[in-house]
């Protein structure tokens, strides 16, 4: 009997997701311990500022690129009838395209108007090609199919790949444009094998879309779009400035110092990119039953999650000179605020993503996500100039505290539409 319901249990189609969303995100975890120590040291805190910086912008443009589709895209196909599933294919995958093109298009205007050294310009120039893989990838098509085996085995050996050549050929400070070139391929590689398992797992059928019928997938999409990028700009809006006012070293104390929360991140993302289209259905059709799934989920996760910013707050100093070296000692004293900040960010996952997206209402999502990139915004300009990385750290958890107080005012406040069964979605309550 026991055998049995173990049988059960793991031909879950969510558990099965589950389990293969986290042999992908242990073996991110495990992949940069392997290299981040060695990067780190071969590279120096100044050449590792300036990949940083520069993989930073490239980073602004891929959310440009993604537009919120990893959620909005996964969503419609997780709703959609198999009859539509190829128009829905190619409507976000042209739109996607599109906006590949005009990322093209801003990245040559910072390249010829931007006060870049050349050095960073030619890490923007080679770290692009992470924006054609993004393109390329095709992850929300195997997140709405609930069928992540395929996408996480495509990853584990670019990524393999990747790390091997790292360490045969990335030897000293010289070897940062080969190092970008490295790190690109690993999205190229995953991007090019997610089209052509579109096609063969999936028969998914790719016909460039009608204009009108992209700019209909980017209205669509737009308040997940903007709170994606108000996201990714509260999260690294201090490098960028940090790249203009402090030193590449200084930014390469920090970004080191990022990494270390972001091992909870890496570590709850699984559960969010499960949990978020199963609750997306359930709001559609019993939405007592996804409040209670949430309930169950939110208290042992945050539990855990709180759990590990207080062991790796303790241990940091120990984390950061057996990870990193000596010489970036001086950044354990943003280590805590930054635990803080990632803690604050999963919460807010609950309370955004899989309560208010999920229920269809991203707009309102959006909209108080844009009060809290106003404030990080406000913060970091006036923090930075004063206290540099301190003032980053502390700008990034003032941000994230402002959204938690709008989220769970909005959600206690309407929480009577949100979660009756009477399905209203239609014209959600603004705020």
């Amino acid at each position: 009997m026991i055998t049995m319901d173990i049988k059960k249990v793991l031909n879950n189609v969510r558990i099965k997701n589950g389990i293969w969303l986290y042999a992908l995100q242990f073996f991110q975890l495990v992949v940069p311990l392997l290299t981040f120590p060695y990067l780190t040291r071969v590279l120096g805190a100044e050449k590792y500022g300036v990949f940083s910086i520069a993989l930073n912008v490239v980073n602004y443009l891929q959310v440009l690129e993604e537009y919120g589709f990893n959620y909005s895209g996964t969503r419609k196909m997780a709703l959609s009838s198999k009859q539509n599933y190829s128009k829905v294919y190619s409507n976000i995958f042209s739109s996607k395209i599109f906006l590949s093109c005009i990322t093209g298009v801003v990245l040559i205007v910072i390249l010829l108007l931007s006060i870049y050294p050349p050095e960073l310009k030619k890490c923007m120039l080679i770290l692009f090609g992470i924006v054609i893989g993004a393109t390329l990838q095709q992850t929300w098509v195997f997140q709405g199919f609930q069928v992540m085996k395929y996408i996480t085995i495509i990853n584990v050996v670019s990524r393999t790949i990747s790390v091997i050549l790292i360490f045969m050929f990335v030897k000293s400070k010289d070897d940062i444009f080969l190092y970008c070139v490295l790190f690109t391929s690993t999205n190229l590689l995953s991007g090019i094998a997610s089209v052509y398992l579109c096609k063969k797992k999936f028969a998914l059928e790719f016909h460039f879309s009608k204009f009108k019928d992209i700019i209909k997938e980017l209205r669509d999409g737009f308040s997940l779009f903007l709170t994606s990028a108000m996201s990714i700009m509260v999260s690294t809006l201090g490098v960028f400035l940090l790249g203009i006012y402090a030193a590449a070293y200084d930014v390469g104390i920090y970004t080191a110092m990022q990494k270390i929360p972001n091992v909870l991140i890496t570590c709850f993302t699984p559960i969010s990119q499960v949990l978020f289209p199963y609750i997306s259905t359930l709001f559609q059709n019993n939405r007592i039953k996804a409040k209670k799934i949430l309930k169950i989920m939110y208290g042992p996760v945050m539990f855990v999650i709180g759990g590990m910013c207080i062991v790796l707050g303790f241990m940091s100093e120990f984390i950061v000179e057996i990870l990193c070296g000596k010489e970036y000692i001086s950044g354990v004293a943003y280590v805590p605020v930054l635990l803080a900040w990632v803690f604050l960010s999963i919460f807010n996952n609950f309370l955004g993503t899989q309560t208010l997206v999920a229920s269809g209402r991203s707009k309102q999502y959006s909209q108080i996500f844009v009060v809290s990139a106003i404030t990080s915004v406000i913060c970091n300009v006036c923090f930075i100039k004063i206290l540099y990385c301190k003032g980053a750290a502390w700008a990034t958890f003032i941000s994230e505290v402002v959204l938690t107080i709008l989220l769970t005012t909005y959600i206690v406040k309407n929480r009577m539409a949100i979660f009756s069964q009477l399905r209203n979605t239609d014209n959600p309550q603004m705020i």
